[in-house]
């Protein structure tokens, strides 16, 4: 059976009852303290009290389906809202490129990196390098209209979704572009799965 897509265990840090907010309290046997996702079809609240309630679920990417236990179904709103204000992560989504040749489409899933690389294509050239140079008055950093900056967050490597804007505002083709990705891939500096159709 595959693992859930949420598998794992989950801190609860904030649990609404009715309308009120449940500190985490230890003397508090009742409040949630984790979410577990098991097997396929399990999930577990564990209670400040280490006990643990546990239930069938049926998961898939876009839904959690909680069976309301019998304890609960007496005054089902109360164990519905505190379902309601776990917290659902944001599950990252595979770093992916998908092209599309006879049509000309590119498209990018999650966040696709690419190793610092000089890209020259055609009398076009544009280059990432990490970490950006630091200015000095015996060299400073020149900056040319014909290129695009790449990583304005300053957050990391270079993403392939920035190669391909700047690609884009300087007119290059949608064929030059998927060439420059193929290329990309091909020599290890594109850092993600790719598929051609």
């Amino acid at each position: 059976m595959a693992k859930s897509p949420l598998y794992g265990l989950w801190d609860v840090e904030e649990l609404v009852v009715d309308g009120q907010v449940r500190p985490p309290l230890v003397t508090d046997a009742d409040r949630w303290r984790r979410v577990m996702f098991t097997g396929g079809n399990r999930m577990s609240f564990q209670l400040m009290s280490d006990t643990r309630d546990r239930y069938n679920v049926a998961i898939d990417p876009k839904n959690v389906i909680v069976q309301i236990p019998q304890g609960e179904r007496a005054r089902p709103d109360s164990f519905i809202s505190r379902v309601r204000q776990l917290p659902v992560p944001l599950l990252p989504t595979e770093a992916r490129v998908q092209i599309n040749e006879r049509t000309g489409t590119m498209i990018i899933t999650g966040d696709v990196e690419i190793s610092p690389v000089v890209i020259s294509h055609k009398g076009l050239t544009i280059s990432t390098i990490k970490p950006e140079p630091i200015p000095t008055p015996a060299r400073p950093v020149v900056t040319q209209k014909s290129t695009v900056a790449l990583d304005t967050t300053k957050a990391g490597g270079a993403k392939l979704q920035e190669l391909v804007d700047a690609l884009e505002q300087l007119q290059v083709p949608a064929e030059d572009r998927i060439t420059s990705v193929k290329e990309l891939y091909r020599i290890g500096m594109l850092h993600g799965k790719l598929i051609t159709e």
